[in-house]
Order: structure tokens, then sequence, then C-alpha cells
């Protein structure tokens, strides 16, 4: 190997030597006892080093190297609190100017109260972002905060996680909001980012959309785990926005959420591609349409999930698939629909413009008026009636009466069953639609219960 290709290797292998040359000589940092201030260790570290920080308030903002430093709370965020009031700014901020070639590593914060933070200005947008935590380029670790009482202009009145891989765990967010209309992401906002969202909890954050978290632009993010209660959009997405992105959420909880115009829990819009897999929707309102979720001019499969006792005032009391200047299309497997009111359009789902729904293997009772408007497709297995409490014979669309709508159903369904398709003229579950169900039908004429 000549002198020069020598140099070169050289070169390149030194960042990753001196790394490793650095975590080898990882230390503990103890705060306050051997450094006054957070910050103060944090800019004596070098990589692999470990912050402890003893319990108390510390009022500072942080500034983290990304260079693979852990800070962590030595008795957890119930003992130990960074308090940002009155600093102007976001109690830690993660940021790696594209300049900056490193080497870089992830750091990660654990443990801590997080609180007072007002954001921290883009470098591009110059708006405000990320009361509580600005990440931008970077990919931080988060873990076991209490995040509570932030506020940004922008977006992520908590976090804003921009450009990141991050992993956000065990996280508590409570009381967190964006106050400027036409924003967004109460608690989080994450912006083409493929982060790992797990085992949080959103309770009382609020926006103008996404009231809990808003994902938006690209990446593939993925929220399990995670339990959203009384958040509030002042327009749609009670807990969560999606906008030009495709995450997944799976083993979520979604309870007492609300949104004064569309999507109680979930809005989808634009180019978003969603799946929702194993999620539990209870008691969310939207002002107008889809009491839990709304999928407008995009995609969504959902699975195994439960939807009951959500409310929308004019349609979807669970769910709305709306594709107004775009197609929307749906997909519904295994779930379970109860006891939700979409008011005269739909209880369980309802469909708008141009817009369709494959629906199987699903169970729908009790919902109001009727549990599916619009133009949906039965792909078999789904069972349809106007109470959980009891079955009502002959009320074949599910809507608490048996009248002539129900006769006409039956009568376009004589036959045998294609097996394929539910059969739901088919009373006595014979395979057959005949005589026999017309009889069922007949003798409970009339208001069922």
């Amino acid at each position: 190997m000549g002198s020069n290709e020598l140099m070169k290797t050289i070169k390149l292998l030194l960042p990753v030597v001196l790394l490793f040359a650095s975590f080898a000589s990882a230390d503990s940092l103890l705060v306050p006892k051997q450094y006054k201030t957070i910050q103060s260790a944090i800019d004596a570290a070098v990589s692999g080093d470990q912050i402890l920080v003893a319990p108390g308030t510390y009022s500072e903002k942080l500034v983290m190297p990304s260079i693979g430093i852990e800070v962590i709370s030595m008795q957890g965020s119930d003992a130990t609190t960074i308090d940002a009031t009155d600093l102007n700014g976001s109690v830690f901020l993660c940021y790696i100017d594209p300049k900056d070639k490193g080497p870089h590593a992830n750091d990660s914060i654990s443990g801590f109260s997080l609180t007072g933070g007002t954001g921290t200005l883009h470098p591009v947008w110059e708006n405000y972002l990320g009361g509580a935590v600005f990440v931008l380029n970077a990919s931080p670790t988060i873990s076991n905060c209490n995040v509570y009482g932030n506020t940004a202009e922008f977006g992520g009145g908590g976090f804003w996680i921009q450009d990141s891989q991050s992993l956000i765990s065990n996280n508590y967010f409570e009381d967190n909001h964006v106050y400027k209309l036409t924003r967004g992401g109460g608690a989080m906002y994450l912006w083409s980012s493929e982060a790992i969202v797990n085992g949080c909890t959103f309770y009382n954050n609020s926006s103008e959309s996404g009231g809990a978290l808003k994902c938006k632009k690209d990446g593939s993010s993925t929220i399990t785990g995670c339990t959203f209660t009384q958040n509030l959009a002042t327009a749609f997405g009670g807990a969560i926005s999606i906008v030009d992105t495709s995450p997944t959420i799976e083993g979520c909880t979604f309870d007492l959420n609300e949104a004064y115009t569309y999507g109680g829990v979930i809005s989808l819009s634009g180019n978003a591609l969603t799946d929702i897999r194993n999620c539990i929707f209870s008691n969310n309102i939207a002002g107008i349409t889809g009491g839990a979720v709304r999928v407008s001019e995009s995609g969504s499969a959902i699975e195994k999930c439960v939807f009951d006792s959500n409310t929308a005032l004019y349609g979807g009391g669970a769910i709305v698939v709306s594709g107004q200047n775009a197609p929307s299309t749906c997909t519904v497997s295994g779930s379970l629909f109860e006891n939700n009111n979409g008011g005269s359009n739909g209880g369980g789902i309802h469909h708008t413009f141009v817009a369709s729904t494959d629906v199987d293997s699903s169970t729908f009772c009790g919902n109001i008026e009727v549990p599916i408007t619009g133009d949906w497709n039965d792909l078999g297995g789904n069972s349809m009636s106007s109470s959980c409490s009891f079955f009502c014979g002959g009320d074949i669309d599910a809507n608490g009466l048996v009248n002539v709508e129900d006769i006409l159903s039956l009568l376009s369904e004589w036959g045998p069953c294609d097996g394929v398709t539910s059969c739901f003229s088919d009373q006595n579950d014979d395979g057959t639609v005949d005589v026999n169900d017309l009889l069922m039908l007949i003798a409970n004429w009339g208001t069922c219960g």
C-alpha cells in the first residue's frame, strides 16, 4: 500500500478509533457532587460516559452533544426535575448541524421530570418547536420521563423530533400544548422520522391537530403499547394526526379523546397509509364525523380492534372513510363495533364521496342508527345486530326496526347463501334464505326490544 493510500485509510479509521477509545475510558460524572450543573457535566463528558444526577430541581436548559453519553437521574422522575421556566427554550436540545461530520453516537436521557420548556427556534423555519425536547438530525433515546407543562408555538408542545430514528420509551406526557392555530402535536410531533414510541402515556394534551401526537412527511414510525386519554384537538385528530406518512399503531388504548371536527382519536389525510392493529377505542367524540378514526383521501388497514361507545354527530360513530378530492380505501378485519353512535349515518362505519371499505370477520352490534352506510364490500364472516344484549330476528339492517326495508333486503338475498359474503338475511343460520326466515321477520315486526 502506498503512503497516500495509507494516509487516506488512517483518516477514514481515525474517528472510529477515537470513538472506541473514548468508550474504553468511560466514566461516571456526578451532579452536583462533582459538577454543580448538569450542563457542565455534559460539557466535560466523552463518549460512553454516564452523568448521574442526584435528586432535586435543576433550573437549566441543556444541549446534548450526540457523542454517545447517558444522562440519568439517580432516583427517577418523581425525585428529579429539570425546569426551564423563564429560560426561553427547550429543556433538552439534541441537534446535529448537517455541516458537522462527527463522529456521532446516540445519547440517552432517562428518569427526569421535564417542565417549563417553550421550544427552540428552528434553524430553517424560524418557528419555536419542541417545548421540552427539540430533536433535529439526532436520534437520542428518551425514557422514563415525566413530561408536563411545556408549550410550543408551532409543533411538539412536549417533543419535536425531525429526521430522526429516536427511541421514545415509557414516558408520561401531561398538560403539554401547542397554542398557535394550524399547528399540531400537543405532546409530540414526528416530522420525517422513523422513531419508535413505545409504552408511553398521553393525558390531557392539546393542539389544533393531533392533540397528543402528530406524524407528518415521510418516514414510518411505530407507536406501540401506548395509552391516550382526554387529549383534545380543536380541529382534527383528538389523539393523533397523520399526514403524508405511514406509521404503524399497535396495541394502544384510546379513551375519552375529542376532536371538534373530524377524527375523535386518529385523523389520516394526504398520502397516509396506516396499519392499526389490536387497539381499543372507547368513549371518544368527533364534532362532525369519525368518532374514533377518520380516513380522508388516504388508506388504512384496521385489524383486531375494538370500537366501543364512540360518537360522531353526523356520521361514522367509529370510522368515517372520505374521498372528496381523491379516493379513500380502508380494510377492517376481525374487529368489534359495539354501541357506537353516528346519528343517522353509520354508527359503525360511514362513507362519503369516493370511498369504500372491505370488511371481514367483524361484529357490529348496538350501533346507532345503522351499522354501515355508503359503499362497502362484505368479505364474509360478519355479523350485525341492533343490540349487543339480544338478537332481534328479522332486523336485517340492524337499525332496531323490523320493517319493509328488511323485507326488501331478505327478498334480494332469497335462495342459498353464497358462502363467501355474510348472509344477513339468513336469520336461522341454515344456509338458505327462504320462507322460514320470512316468517321469523314477520313475527318480530316493529321495534326491537
